[in-house]
């Protein structure tokens, strides 16, 4: 190090996981100062990938998706932020949650004393296709590695059967339909009717 007014060197080949005392000494021609006052720093390592996210339940048009905590830290004391992509493909190609083509609702919640993330993804995703999620953390310096993805799939209430019509025979009538146009991303499993007196 060397100048008049302002020193400054960077130190490399640090572990993580350990905490480092630094100080300093001034240096001229006549001689070497006291050292200073000495300041510690805490480096964390890079912490463990996150479990899978956790398939909460599927809403009409949604689905809920909590994300776990690295249960290796690398030394620090919390998670400080969290990122999640999605795939649509089953993990052939990620892409980033901060623009998704559907609607988002993210943020963290208590669940048993511990602040997890959680994700909301609602309709605009194409209702059937099934969309793969995965997380990663950071301890405030390192992210880790992304986690495995968990797989979920967003369904919706169908549209109404098309070309219903009604065949009579004497005291009794047949009724027959077609599909409807939009299966909200289900085979249809079954149908019901109803009918009253005028």
């Amino acid at each position: 190090m060397a100048g008049g007014n302002l020193g400054s060197t960077t130190v490399t080949g640090l572990s993580g996981r350990n905490t480092y005392y630094f100080r300093t000494k001034a240096k001229n021609s006549y001689g070497t100062s006291d050292p200073s006052s000495s300041t510690s720093i805490f480096l964390p390592a890079t912490p463990s990938a996150p479990p899978a996210p956790t398939y909460y339940d599927a809403q009409k048009s949604a689905i809920n998706l909590g994300f776990g905590t690295p249960s290796d830290l690398g030394g620090a004391s919390s998670v400080t932020d969290e990122e999640w992509q999605y795939s649509i493909d089953s993990g052939t190609t990620w892409n980033s949650s901060s623009n998704p083509p559907f609607r988002v609702t993210n943020g963290y919640l208590t669940e048993n004393g511990v602040y997890r993330g959680y994700v909301y993804i609602f309709s605009e995703h194409t209702a059937g296709v099934p969309l793969t999620i995965r997380t990663r953390s950071s301890n405030g310096t390192f992210w880790s590695p992304w986690s495995a993805g968990t797989t979920a799939t967003i369904y919706q209430t169908p549209s109404a059967p098309t070309n219903f019509q009604l065949n009579n025979v004497f005291t009794s009538t047949t009724m027959t339909w077609n599909p409807p146009s939009y299966l909200g991303g289900q085979t249809i499993v079954d149908y019901e009717y109803s009918y009253k007196p005028s």
